[in-house]
Parts: C-alpha cells; structure tokens; sequence
C-alpha cells in the first residue's frame, strides 16, 4: 500500500499532455534506471530527481531521502529517439500517510530547454451520472468528457484523483506543468499528505493519494470495490458512494518527468513510482490492497 523561494515557472501542459501551456508563479536505497558509463568515463547528466518526504507535524520540514533518480544521456530503453527511464521509491506506509512528498528537480546544462512534470492522476469515472465519494447520497456528477482534449464543459475535479488536481494549477484544464531551464534549474513540487487531504475532504483515500504502485491488469479492467473495514481510505463514509478505489480502466496517469528541446522534441522520459511497504501489517489501503 500505500518549497522555498518563489520560482517562476510557466505552468500547463493541457488536457491530452499538449504543450499549450498558462504562466503563473506558484510558491515553490536509489532506484533508478541505470545507465552510465563505465571505465572511469563519466556520463553526462540530462536532469535528476530526488524523492523526499517530510512529516507533516515537523515544523522544520525534515527531509528523508527514498529515492535519487537520475537520467543521464545513455540511460534507459531507447524507443525512437526517447529514451524511457524508469524510478521508484519505496515508502514504510505509516510515514508515506503522515508525510509530506516532494519531488525535487535539478536539470544539468545542455541537453533539455523545457522539462514537463505530469504529477499522477487518474480517473475516478467516465460515466454521465458519478456519484463521487463523500457526495450527497444522490448526488451526481457528469464526468463523460473527463478524458476528452475538447470539453463542452471543464469537468469537475471530483471526477479525478491524485495529486494533479493540487499541484497542477487549474486541473483539469492544465493537467501539467513545465519548467524553462533558461529560468532556475531546480524546482521543487510539494504534494500535501494524505492525511492533511482528509481533513479537507469527507472521505479518505489512504496512500492512494501519493502512492502509484498498480498492476498493468488492474490499471487497463479498472478498479470498482468495496471498502476495506479498518484501514484509513477504506471506511466508507455515511452518504454517497462507498466506494473508495474507483478508476476508469486505463485512465490512469504516473508521476513523470519529459525533457524536450526548443523544438519540442522529447529526447529523455523519467516515470516515477511511489509505493508502500506494508511491515507485518497492511495498514493503509492503497492499490495493491486486497479488500
């Protein structure tokens, strides 16, 4: 289961992941995909991201290191001409629930003028008739254009989940953000904790906040279960739907990082897992929880 000078950043990447993008000034064990050169040779770095968190009662904000992901220029699968990088962060559940995660990026000179970040999300429902958790037993909302490039209505934000809908300013219409190395070449991106999200909302969703860990199977049927009796994210709530874990099969979005030239073109991908690790107990429910 499962910062802080001001920086200027131009913000968007619109529905589809296109490059149309709004400007705003928001306030601010390594598992990589390897590569690198051996023999003494040094291979250039095109950008790294380190995954920390923070508790959230630490006024100090305190960083724990889980992860630092590196791309270098001959790292990851060549596809075309992108290479696809891989990451992942594994978090003691307990920690990943009361701790801030931020995901602190640093672009090495000469390889990328724009990097993209597409926080994770996924989509709770493509149905005209949702009735979204914590609802009003009744209640409705119409998420059939959730996915399109092209809605005749900005679909509400109740038909999504995951950090995007924070930290990607105005989702669902910006669903991204991109960074100009020309402007800072460090940037960090802050993800509240899942339990400082349950008290703003009338449900929980346990780790499934920050925690994208799913299989291939379940992330292409989808997810439509009861709740889990016991575990945070998995108590269902008085009214509405009961139903924590909902996802439209396939509409689900991973933490990733595109690094693209002054032609657009995208030269090097990193995709970020974040997961749990349980203990002796499975305590919050995430998407590798059996109900």
């Amino acid at each position: 289961m499962r910062a802080n000078k001001v920086l200027k950043i131009l913000v968007g990447c619109l529905v589809g992941l296109l490059a149309s993008c709004a400007q705003v000034n928001p306030g601010s064990s390594s598992s990589s995909s390897g590569g690198g050169g051996g023999g003494g040779v040094t291979t250039p770095s095109v950008f790294s991201v380190g995954i920390t968190t923070s508790w959230e009662a630490d006024p100090a904000n305190t960083p724990t290191t889980w992860a630092t992901c590196e791309v270098t220029t001959t790292s990851g699968a060549l596809s075309g001409t992108t290479r696809l990088n891989t990451c992942s962060a594994v978090i003691p559940e307990g920690q990943l629930y009361f701790s801030k995660l931020h995901l602190n990026l640093t672009i090495a000179a000469g390889h990328c003028d724009l990097i993209n970040f597409h926080p994770y999300y996924y989509v709770r429902s493509l149905s005209a008739m949702y009735q979204s958790p914590g609802s009003a037993l009744g209640a409705t909302t119409d998420c059939h254009e959730a996915m399109s490039s092209t809605p005749s209505v900005t679909p509400s934000k109740e038909c999504y989940d995951g950090p995007a809908i924070d930290v990607a300013p105005s989702f669902p219409t910006n669903r991204g953000i991109y960074q100009l190395a020309s402007t800072s070449t460090t940037v960090a991106y802050d993800i509240d904790s899942a339990n400082t999200k349950r008290q703003a909302r009338p449900y929980d969703t346990g780790n499934l906040w920050a925690a994208n860990l799913i299989s291939l199977a379940a992330r292409a049927a989808g997810f439509a279960d009861t709740p889990t009796p016991g575990k945070p994210g998995g108590v269902g709530v008085a009214t509405g739907n009961q139903v924590q874990r909902d996802l439209s099969a396939g509409q689900f979005v991973d933490y990733t990082f595109d690094c693209h030239d002054v032609y657009y073109e995208d030269n090097y991908d990193l995709t970020i897992t974040v997961s749990q690790d349980n203990g002796a107990t499975d305590n919050f429910v995430d998407w590798a929880t059996t109900p």
